[in-house]
C-alpha cells in the first residue's frame, strides 16, 4: 500500500463552535472527513467521521454493506472537575471500519498481508472495529502528572488499564512510566480468542533528554 498523502484542510469556528472538513488522497484511498467540538456548559463535547474509498483489500466489510468505502469515527467529551488541581476526564468511542468485527471468529484476517500493511501505516489504531475509551488525568505536583486510561471492547468485553506517571525532573530530563494490564480471553495456540486477551503485560519507561 502506498503510503504519500496529499491533503487539504479547512477550519472554521463559529461562536463556541470549531469545525473543519478533510478531503485528498492517502495512499491508494481517497478520504473525505470532518470534525466538530463544542461546549456545552461545563463540558467539552467532540465529533468526527471520515470516509474512504478502498478497493477492497485488508477489509473485514465496509460502510453500509460495501468494502468499496470503509468509515471511521468517534464520539466524546471531556470534563474538567475542579477538585485538588483540577482532575480532566475524557470518554469516547471509537469506530473503525478498517478494524474485525470479531476477531475470535475471524483471526485468520491478521495474517492477510493487506490488513497488516493498513494496520501498520495507521488506518486503524486497534484490530477490532468498536472502542470505548475514558481517560482520567491530573497534576500530581508541578512537575508530576498522572492519567489512567481504561480500554474496552464492547464485542468480547477484552482490555486493557494503562496508568502512567510523567515526571520533568528539569529542563533536560522527562522520565515517563506507562503500565498496561490487559484482561480477556488468552492467544489459544497463537489464535487470538479477544481483542486485547492476548495482549502482555507491560512496563515501559523511558527517559527523554534535551539538549
Amino acid at each position: 500500500l502506498e503510503s504519500y498523502s496529499v491533503l487539504g484542510r479547512l477550519r472554521g469556528v463559529v461562536g463556541d463552535v470549531d469545525g473543519e472538513l478533510v478531503v485528498g488522497q492517502r495512499g491508494q484511498d481517497f478520504m473525505a472527513g470532518g470534525a466538530v467540538s463544542a461546549t456545552v456548559g461545563d463540558a467539552e463535547v467532540h465529533a468526527e467521521l471520515s470516509l474512504f474509498g478502498t478497493d477492497g483489500q485488508g477489509i473485514d466489510g465496509g460502510f453500509l454493506g460495501t468494502r468499496g468505502v470503509v468509515a471511521k469515527g468517534l464520539l466524546g467529551a471531556s470534563y474538567m472537575i475542579d477538585v485538588w488541581r483540577g482532575i480532566r476526564i475524557v470518554a469516547e468511542y471509537h469506530y473503525s471500519g478498517f478494524g474485525v468485527e470479531n476477531v475470535s471468529q475471524r483471526p485468520g484476517i491478521l495474517l492477510d498481508p493487506a490488513f497488516g500493511a493498513r494496520f501498520l501505516r495507521g488506518d486503524s489504531q486497534t484490530f477490532g472495529r468498536h472502542t470505548l475509551a475514558l481517560v482520567v488525568s491530573t497534576d500530581l505536583a508541578d512537575e508530576v502528572s498522572a492519567a489512567i486510561s481504561y480500554l474496552q471492547s464492547p464485542v468480547d468485553g477484552s482490555g486493557p488499564v494503562a496508568p502512567a506517571v510523567t515526571w520533568i525532573a528539569s529542563d533536560m530530563l522527562t522520565m515517563v512510566l506507562n503500565v498496561l494490564l490487559p484482561w480477556g480471553g488468552a492467544t489459544d495456540g497463537g489464535i487470538p480468542r479477544s481483542e486485547w486477551g492476548g495482549s502482555p503485560f507491560t512496563i515501559f519507561v523511558q527517559a527523554r533528554l534535551y539538549d
